[in-house]
């Protein structure tokens, strides 16, 4: 199954859910497409496990980073982007095919997704009301706030290239200091993230 999985990231993320054909995931793995009937009943089903198992690794990930970052606001934001970066840059195709492919499924798989989604999205939310709550974060609409963050630090998926000129940890440090700059943090040097 990991291999039909990975076929089908790498497939969906070429060719768009739309345009890809279990024919064409089959093809990758080297196996018949009835095959896949053995795993997955439709095409959908397919993606629909492809997103919920992104999406839940890119959640345990963030669960296991903020259990060993300390209680403090300006720490556990650096430490929510600095992570959700790494997962967008080490797990490109999947993150694309989980971000981009969500109206091709239907209403009732879709559900489940949006569910694992905005629980994610409610964590970042959590750690900028802590923030201006303790005084350390500048006022502002939280919602809006952490959509701008999501959207900016998932972006890096699109356009990171491994032999480009900045490191992935490079461009994970300096997304987190403009993150850090954005919301007001006072404290940013404290957060292990040195200003140049």
């Amino acid at each position: 199954m990991g291999q039909i999985c990975a076929a089908a990231i790498g497939v969906f993320y070429q060719r768009g859910y739309h345009g890809a054909t279990l024919r064409d995931i089959a093809e990758v793995v080297g196996i018949r497409a009835a095959s896949i009937y053995n795993y997955f009943p439709t095409k959908e089903a397919l993606l629909h496990h492809v997103m919920m198992e992104t999406l839940s690794k890119l959640r345990q990930q963030i669960d296991t980073t903020l259990a060993a970052t300390p209680d403090d606001p300006t720490e556990r934001i650096a430490a929510f982007v600095m992570e959700h970066i790494r997962f967008h840059i080490e797990h490109a195709q999947e993150a694309a095919v989980a971000d981009n492919e969500l109206r091709a499924l239907s209403a009732d798989k879709r559900v489940s997704v949006v569910a694992l989604r905005d629980s994610y999205e409610e964590i970042l939310r959590d750690l900028l009301h802590q923030g201006v709550q303790k005084g350390v974060f500048a006022e502002a609409d939280i919602k809006l706030t952490g959509l701008a963050i999501l959207t900016m630090c998932t972006s890096v998926a699109v356009w990171y290239r491994p032999d480009g000129p900045m490191s992935k940890t490079d461009i994970a440090t300096a997304y987190t200091r403009l993150v850090l700059h954005m919301i007001g943090a006072v404290e940013v040097q404290q957060a292990g993230v040195r200003e140049t």
